[in-house]
């Protein structure tokens, strides 16, 4: 065992010195027990829920799209070591990511208590009629969050696949069951105009 932490400790001395070399940095951080929906280059995607350095325990949580290496489990909060790895463009890239995080080792896992529950956006209807959907049938198993996670609809199947008013967006709550999985327990439609 010990040797296996001499290695660990070696290894990261030499990122360390490395990333003060090239900007890069080592950073603790929160990641929440689920994903949220976010924007990409390429539209919505599924992100990890974070908080970084001094944010850690506070109120506030942004999100990130990945963390490269990273084993994640729903239903877990994690703190983290990761390495923040800079990019260097030799010009403008539009849209392009100035850097990304690097899992480096995992500090704690808590899982948490059956029965807790949060809240995503599921799906979005513009004024011309638009639907924006962030989950879609997932054969067998009912659906799945942005091709990320399934999830039980429990008795809200048919609401959710209902078509929404112009200038909505369409809220779930869910509830994790334990084991990583989760229900659809409310839906809630808000008008965003």
């Amino acid at each position: 065992m010990r040797t296996i932490q001499f290695f660990v400790e070696i290894f990261l001395s030499t990122l360390f010195i490395s990333c003060q070399d090239t900007d890069n940095e080592i950073l603790e951080m929160r990641v929440s027990h689920h994903k949220q929906i976010g924007y990409g280059l390429f539209g919505p995607r599924i992100s990890y829920v974070i908080q970084v350095e001094d944010e850690i325990g506070g109120d506030e949580w942004s999100g990130t799209f990945g963390i490269t290496d990273f084993d994640y489990e729903w239903g877990y909060t994690y703190d983290i070591a990761v390495v923040k790895e800079y990019f260097n463009y030799d010009g403008p890239v539009a849209d392009a990511p100035e850097f990304r995080y690097i899992f480096l080792k995992e500090l704690s896992k808590q899982k948490v208590t059956p029965g807790t529950q949060f809240e995503l956006i599921l799906q979005r209807t513009f004024e011309d009629g638009i639907i924006e959907t962030f989950w879609e049938a997932d054969g067998e198993k009912g659906y799945q969050i942005v091709g990320d996670k399934s999830f039980d609809c429990n008795d809200l199947c048919d609401d959710l696949t209902k078509q929404q008013e112009p200038y909505t967006l369409l809220e779930g709550t869910f509830e994790h069951l334990g084991e990583g999985d989760i229900k659809l327990v409310v839906l809630k439609t808000q008008y965003f105009r």
